[in-house]
């Protein structure tokens, strides 16, 4: 087992917070090609063995290895905030009195600053946010477990598969393939028209490890 992280947009962490997205695709880079029989290795063919086999040797070894295996634990960073409303009277912090914020699901509150950037009542601005790169450990609140990797053509995707992506079913939207052709596409122009290979992982919200030091 190992703990690796995994940047999410406001959108994907609602849906994992709520557990309507429990599994993720992304694409196989490079792609795999079928190569002539004299050659020494046929990628394609190795897919379609691993794809048989389950975790087999592409798990582990080569260009095919994928970003998560098997029982990694995954903590997912996001655009955060940091929040301290300070002492009313001196307009200073309190002591441990700080609270992180994250847009995704908190109304970001309002600071107020004049023009040298001093706390003053009069001007209120947004709090700032920090993107989610510089999420450090101690302010995750999202964390997974990988519970399966396998490996197909993005058209194989099911109803089924594209709702536990994260697509909202509604009378307006009764298709949930559909929504999710339309939002790879806009990551990956062409792919879908090519059917290319990519990974699934699907996970499941975990705690925190206990004896992970965090920073």
């Amino acid at each position: 087992m190992a703990i690796r992280l995994m940047l999410a947009k406001a959108p994907v962490v609602r849906a994992m917070l709520n557990g309507r997205q429990t599994q993720d695709r992304r694409l196989l880079k490079p792609q795999p090609v079928k190569i002539p029989d004299d050659a020494d290795y046929d990628w394609e063919a190795n897919i379609f063995a691993w794809r048989e086999q389950g975790a087999g040797p592409i798990n582990t070894h080569g260009p095919f290895k994928p970003a998560y295996q098997l029982g990694d634990i995954i903590w997912v960073r996001e655009t955060y905030g940091l929040y301290n409303p300070g002492n009313p009277e001196t307009g200073l912090p309190n002591r441990d009195e700080t609270k992180i914020i994250y847009p995704a699901t908190d109304k970001v509150p309002e600071i107020w600053f004049d023009a040298d950037d001093m706390l003053y009542d009069n001007c209120p601005r947004p709090l700032p946010m920090r993107p989610s790169i510089h999420m450090p450990k101690w302010a995750c609140r999202l964390w997974l477990k990988v519970i399966d990797v396998r490996i197909e053509r993005i058209r194989d995707i099911s109803e089924e598969d594209a709702k536990a992506e994260g697509m909202y079913v509604s009378t307006t939207k009764p298709h949930p393939v559909n929504q999710f052709h339309d939002l790879w596409e806009t990551l990956y122009p062409g792919s879908w028209e090519r059917n290319e290979w990519v990974w699934v992982y699907e996970f499941e919200r975990t705690e925190r490890p206990a004896d992970w030091p965090g920073n």
